[in-house]
């Protein structure tokens, strides 16, 4: 009876130890997995940088050798090393695309040049002026903005050689004013002097005009450009879209670039960030002139008598 005792107490520490072993295996192991996933999360996190830097670099590097946006691109193509001493690029659609091998032979970039008549999405603070150029353009325009943002319009012209604007506000949502009979608001139509209407499948801040119908405008007037300024109760942004139905001049050039690793097969996967950047062709106003108009009060001279 002793000697069975024995036995089975010889069993079950056995047993227990076993099951001890395979406890301390399996959090070996599972501290062996999280660490390693820490490393591959800490290797990837610092490829992402580094392709993200490139990428960057890539957009900058081109914008600063040649000084300014408005470039011809065909200039790339004759001489490549204006990008980078590593690029090799072609022509594509109506831009360029480049393939940049860094000198580490690790890491590499492909990146779009494309200059477009429309602008999609262009981002704009609070206030913000943007100016497209109409060079004679009178046809359809369809404009459309994001967010609680009533939206200026500012046509300029040159009428016998002297500059003259109209200025016009969409306010939809009453951003500026709830009053039906207010000019700057969209009730009755006919207050506006641009010809706004609605078009269909947009959102609600959203409106298409034929230029060349704004009132005030003569048949010999010129049309140089057309400018929006969002105006918000709150500080914010706005995403401009405008699209022309006619033939116009590009309006916006837009850089696309991605990095990623130069040889795929050898890490498996790679991250690959992109960057956009979107710079109008048309030149902007200095921001000296872009003011805030904080009141609409009167200003009196007070008199210091005699």
């Amino acid at each position: 009876m002793i000697k069975s005792l024995k036995n089975n107490n010889k069993g079950q520490i056995m047993v227990i130890t076993l099951l001890v072993l395979t406890i301390i295996t399996v959090i070996v192991v599972s501290v062996i997995l999280i660490a390693s996933k820490d490393v591959e999360q800490q290797t990837t996190t610092k490829e992402y940088e580094r392709y993200l830097d490139r990428a960057e670099q890539a957009i900058i590097g081109t914008i600063y050798a040649f000084g300014s946006p408005e470039y011809d691109l065909s200039e790339i193509i004759s001489d490549p090393s204006l990008v980078d001493e590593n690029a090799s690029c072609s022509m594509s659609g109506k831009g360029i695309t480049c393939t940049i091998v860094d000198n580490d032979n690790i890491s590499q970039v492909t990146m779009t040049i494309e200059d477009n008549k429309d602008i999609e999405d262009y981002t704009l603070q609070k206030d913000e002026l943007f100016t497209m150029y109409l060079g004679g353009y009178r046809n359809l325009l369809r404009v459309d903005w994001t967010g609680q943002t009533a939206m200026t319009f500012t046509l300029g012209f040159r009428r016998g050689g002297e500059y003259m604007s109209i200025s016009d506000v969409f306010d939809p949502l009453g951003v500026m004013t709830t009053h039906g009979n207010d000019p700057l608001n969209d009730s009755p139509p006919e207050n506006h002097v641009l010809a706004f209407r609605p078009y269909l499948g947009t959102v609600q801040t959203s409106t298409e005009f034929v230029v060349g119908d704004t009132t005030g405008l003569q048949p010999g007037d010129e049309l140089i450009n057309l400018s929006f300024r969002p105006i918000m109760r709150e500080d914010g942004y706005t995403l401009l879209t405008v699209r022309a139905t006619g033939v116009i001049d590009d309006q916006m050039r837009v850089y696309e670039a991605t990095g990623y690793a130069l040889d795929v097969d050898q890490f498996g996967t790679t991250p690959a960030p992109t960057v956009i950047t979107k710079i109008p062709l048309y030149p902007q106003v200095p921001s000296i002139f872009d003011y805030v108009l904080l009141t609409p009060s009167n200003i009196e001279k007070l008199g210091t008598g005699s």
